[in-house]
This record gives structure tokens, sequence and C-alpha cells, in this order.
């Protein structure tokens, strides 16, 4: 039996996103006309059900509810400019683009999308950006320490939104830049897949 994506989609909204106290218009919108099943190569029957989703370029989806809290509190809004680290499933990406705001997605691996400028290199450093400063930094996957390229990658009073793995659970953080200083809140624990690049061998803030 054949699903229907429409309703599947409305469903996931009303039972993964608004239940979670995600009530942003805008992102309620760009979720609902984005068609989740586009993105993954598993098996689309299963797009709205309550997982992380497989796709080719090897990157995860994140569950609704996880993308879309971290999403809320990212605070993307139409005309910002956003970076998406990590991001090569493309589906953040086209959330963030569907809102309005000018998308850039680095990873390591080849993607491409409409509307998005997405580049390939180095997702700690982000030297292949470095000369860019971005409204919002968006963060694809859960890591286990936080590079500070990230930071200086972000505008004064912009911020940097991500889920810091640690003992086998991921919490999501919102970091708000201010100068040469940052503070940061902890906003809700998820389950979310690892970006496996990231290490702690590297000299990282926390």
């Amino acid at each position: 039996m054949s699903v229907d994506f429409k309703v599947a989609r409305k469903n996931m909204l009303e039972s993964q996103v608004r239940t979670n106290d995600v009530s942003d218009k805008k992102l309620i919108e760009a979720i609902l006309k984005t068609p989740r099943e586009e993105f993954t190569n598993g098996d689309k029957n299963f797009a709205y059900a309550e997982i992380e989703l497989p796709t080719a370029s090897g990157r995860n989806i994140m569950k609704a509810r996880d993308f879309s809290k971290l999403a809320q509190a990212a605070g993307v809004t139409e005309g910002a400019e956003v970076l998406v680290i990590g991001g090569a499933s493309l589906y953040s990406a086209a959330i963030f683009a569907e809102i309005g705001a000018k998308v850039t997605v680095i990873d390591t691996v080849d993607c491409a999308f409409d509307g998005v400028t997405t580049v390939k290199g180095d997702i700690a450093t982000l030297k292949e950006v470095s000369d860019k400063k971005f409204d919002v930094v968006f963060v694809d996957g859960a890591v286990e320490t936080i590079p500070t390229e990230w930071f200086a990658a972000v505008k004064d009073g912009g911020n940097l939104a991500l889920f810091k793995y640690e003992n086998g659970r991921s919490s999501g953080l919102l970091y708000v830049i201010s100068g040469n200083t940052h503070s940061y809140r902890s906003l809700f624990e998820a389950n979310v897949s690892k970006l496996s690049e990231l290490n702690a061998k590297k000299e990282f803030v926390f």
C-alpha cells in the first residue's frame, strides 16, 4: 500500500514537531513544504516515522523533533546568512532555504541543491569559507568537540546551534556570539548521529 506523503508530512508536523513546543510559523511552513522522502535513499515509506533517515551522502537526516527544536532555537530568518556544517543530507539546508535564508553547506563530500551554495571542505577548520561570517551556524549532527573556528565563523550577535555528544547522549546547545566572547544555554536532550570526522585530538573550545 502506497503512502500519501502529504498526509504523512502533516501528521509528522502535528505529532513530532508542534507537540514538542515548536511554534515558529515560517519554520513550520517550510517543513510542511519540504518533501522529506526525496532526501533519503532508504525506504521512503518510513520518511515520516520518528527515526533518523539515511542519505546517499552518508549523512543522516535528523528526527523531525530534534531538527525542528534546534532550528527554532537557531533563529533562522528570511535573508539571514546560514552555514550548515556537515549538511550533505541537504534536508536542513532545504528547510532554511525555504524560509528564505541564504544558505551555504560545507561538508567533506560533494553535494548539490538548487538555491544553496555547497562547498566541499574541512568541516573542522572551515578554511574553504573562512572569508565569510554567518548570522547562524547550524551543525547537522552531534559532535564530541567544538572547533574554535566555528565560533569565529559567526557574526557578532549571531548564533551557533549544535548537538554536543557526551556519555551516550546528545544535548542541544545554543551559543550566542558577542565580540570575542560567547554565552550558551542547554536546550534539550536527544539521540543524534555524530559527525565522525570530529575528534578530540585537535585544540577545541568547550
